[in-house]
């Protein structure tokens, strides 16, 4: 469920995970990726670069698809817990960067990274 999330109120977040579960094995991996609650509250926290936040959050609302749904890490693990979901990893953009794309020669410059988004590996339980 890549770039989902901060589109659509939480319940629904619930809801769709519900029905996955119904559809996979447990034990089955999810990757689910969620926006930072701080690109809302704080842009400092997630971006050195607060305007290209601030653009983002606009332009999506400009074109009828506003970004209404941001957690904590904390709060989007329990969320997964409650959904019955394990989160096994919770990284941001700069993370996998640095792990996946360096290593290949691809990596991003560090002033191009904007956190806006954190992908999570969990496990149905």
């Amino acid at each position: 469920m890549e770039g989902v999330t901060q589109y659509i109120p939480k319940e629904s977040t619930a809801d769709t995970l519900q029905k996955i579960k119904t559809l996979v094995a447990s034990g089955s991996t999810l990757l689910i990726t969620y926006v930072d609650q701080n690109v809302f509250d704080d842009p400092s926290r997630v971006a050195d670069n607060t305007k290209a936040c601030s653009m983002i959050l606009k332009q999506s609302a400009r074109v009828g698809e506003p970004w209404i749904t941001g957690w904590t890490q904390e709060g989007f693990a329990d969320f997964l817990k409650e959904c019955g979901y394990q989160v096994v990893s919770d990284t941001t953009c700069k993370d996998y960067n640095d792990k996946y794309l360096a290593p290949l020669g691809r990596k991003l410059d560090e002033k191009d990274i904007i956190n806006l988004e954190r992908l999570v590996v969990a496990k149905l339980l």
